[in-house]
């Protein structure tokens, strides 16, 4: 039996306040914060920002990443990685963001391109580390180690989801804060836990489930189911806000270590 995930795992209301903290106790100098233009419109990397400048550590934020991002969009986060002599990158927001910002950091050290990591255990040595503060309660990618992205295809092929997977793309660090996801509409909300509802489901019944896997996946489920409604029904209930992101949280550690079914 196998368990792995980021070696620092902050979870709770008011949280990300711990960023400087832990960037510090990280040895991370001067961070990219990796965005998609909604979340920047949101204006929560620019908080974050701002809390990295009051504790003195000098930061940009890039909202270059799209949803269901292609490789182009990695490739693009790395260039920025490079360009601002960044050595950390802190991704904000849901999994496109996430996977994107992955792949990235992991193309600022060992180089090439996004369609060169296709595939499985082809990163063979750590990219610059990453910190995941996802902005979403159920893509899972803020504790897994792959990223899937869209590869743009040879000549006439067509472009089709790649993953990118091996324990290199691990975050080195996440920051699960309940109060990011205030800002997302009700219908991404809906989708993102049921997302968080399936990987549970999926990982209990995979092949690959392991009494570790088990122990989050369980618990996963009776959280989701009641607190989905109550959030669609009072986007202000922070307990029920709080619960939804602890459930998706419990599905993610339980897919990325059992896998998924398909």
């Amino acid at each position: 039996m196998k368990l792995a995930l980021p070696p620092a795992l902050l979870f709770g209301r008011g949280v990300s306040r711990e960023l400087p903290r832990l960037l510090r106790e990280l040895g991370i100098a001067s961070p990219l914060l990796a965005t998609d233009p909604s979340v920047a419109a949101a204006g929560i990397p620019e908080r974050l920002a701002r809390d990295l400048a009051a504790a003195e550590i000098p930061t940009a934020i890039w909202d270059g990443i799209r949803p269901d991002p292609d490789e182009t969009h990695a490739e693009l986060c790395a260039e920025r990685l490079l360009a601002g002599g960044h050595d950390a990158v802190v991704a904000v927001g849901g999994g496109s963001v996430l996977d994107a910002a992955k792949v990235g950091a992991a193309l600022a050290v060992v180089g090439g391109r996004a369609a060169d990591l296709f595939g499985f255990h082809r990163v063979r040595r750590p990219g610059l580390p990453l910190v995941a503060v996802p902005t979403t309660a159920g893509s899972g990618s803020e504790v897994s180690s792959h990223a899937v992205l869209v590869g743009l295809g040879e000549g006439s092929s067509p472009r089709k989801k790649e993953v990118v997977a091996g324990f290199y793309l691990l975050p080195r660090a996440t920051i699960v804060d309940p109060d990011w996801t205030a800002t997302l509409p009700a219908a991404a909300t809906a989708h993102s836990a049921l997302d968080a509802l399936i990987h549970a489901i999926e990982a209990y019944l995979a092949r690959g489930a392991t009494p570790f896997t088990d122990n989050f996946a369980l618990p996963a489920l009776p959280r989701l189911v009641a607190a989905l409604p109550r959030v669609l029904r009072r986007p202000d209930d922070a307990a029920a806000r709080e619960e939804l992101s602890l459930g998706g949280l419990f599905a993610g550690c339980a897919m990325a270590n059992a896998n998924a079914g398909a």
